[in-house]
């Protein structure tokens, strides 16, 4: 069994460490050595550890991924698309029963240095591939929490990025551990609703993947998009960007319009991210995000 991660930054590399825990024959993929490496070599497990925003290039590399298994670790929304990546996948001639998506609250530096964590595993597949993805993954640290269906898991593991920015903007304001969970209460409730408009299949054990990254990415330094909304108070988007690389929040706000349209509701919170992201005027900023929090969470 031949497993590729593409993308060899801080996930990529967290990643590696539990699948050679678990003796699997793994190797990294660059985007730059996609051809030449795949052309050389059966993958069986295709890892798709890179940001959202650069998933459909890799899989117009591959060209053709056949009979493999993707494993999708992305937390976003494809920009101009309005697409996830499972959407993308199939796109690309993802076969639906061969799709995994791996989401929760773990940070790449945590799991790599063996500390207790949970993540969902979603699916719409067979019980002999979840069987085999889920043994590849799973370490005494690493607990796996298997869920079917693969649209709210990976709605939930986006939008958790565009409510951090929030987070991190009341931060940055000044505002307080008070006001932190008012906002995480707020985007819990608009999450699930989103959900509810969309028909999206919601299980219980789908707890780490909803409400378990959004706690974390929204308390964190070392949650960009947390960090990316505290600095924005202070320095403009571009100077913000530069800074933080891979801003996920920042991208997927362009699908809050799209998504209150075909959700049929109004996403306060989340429109106020998007509507910061593009303000430059930083008492105009102010003043939005003070009307928000205090009249719409």
């Amino acid at each position: 069994m031949k497993v590729a991660i593409v993308g060899n930054g801080t996930w990529g590399r967290a990643l590696y460490s539990v699948l050679s825990e678990n003796s699997a024959d793994v190797v990294f993929v660059t985007k730059q050595s996609l051809k030449s490496k795949l052309n050389t070599v059966k993958i069986d497990v295709l890892v798709l550890a890179v940001p959202t925003q650069a998933i459909r290039e890799v899989l117009e590399k591959i060209g053709n991924i056949g009979n493999m298994i993707v494993v999708n670790c992305a937390k976003g929304i494809e920009r101009g698309t309005h697409k996830f990546p499972f959407q993308i996948v199939s796109e690309k001639g993802g076969k639906k029963e061969k799709y995994f998506s791996l989401i929760g609250p773990s940070f790449a530096g945590e799991l790599e240095n063996k500390m207790p964590t949970v993540v969902n595993l979603g699916h719409n597949s067979e019980k002999k591939y979840i069987n085999l993805v889920k043994k590849l993954f799973e370490t005494e640290c690493l607990e796996i929490k298997v869920v079917h269906g693969i649209a709210a898991l990976e709605l939930a593991g986006a939008f958790k990025n565009i409510y951090a920015i929030a987070c991190g903007l009341t931060t940055g304001l000044g505002f307080g551990m008070n006001t932190r969970v008012k906002v995480i209460l707020a985007a819990l409730k608009e999450i699930h609703n989103l959900m509810k408009n969309l028909k999206f299949r919601i299980e219980d054990e789908t707890i780490p993947g909803i409400l378990g990254d959004l706690i974390l990415t929204c308390n964190s330094t070392e949650s960009r998009n947390y960090s990316f909304g505290k600095l924005i108070v202070n320095f403009s988007v571009e100077e913000a960007l530069r800074k933080i690389t891979t801003v996920e929040g920042f991208y997927t706000s362009d699908s809050v319009a799209y998504f209150e349209k075909i959700g049929n509701m109004k996403l306060p919170l989340a429109d106020m991210v998007a509507r910061c992201v593009k303000i430059e005027n930083k008492g105009i900023l102010r003043q939005l995000v003070m009307n928000t929090i205090t009249k719409n969470t």
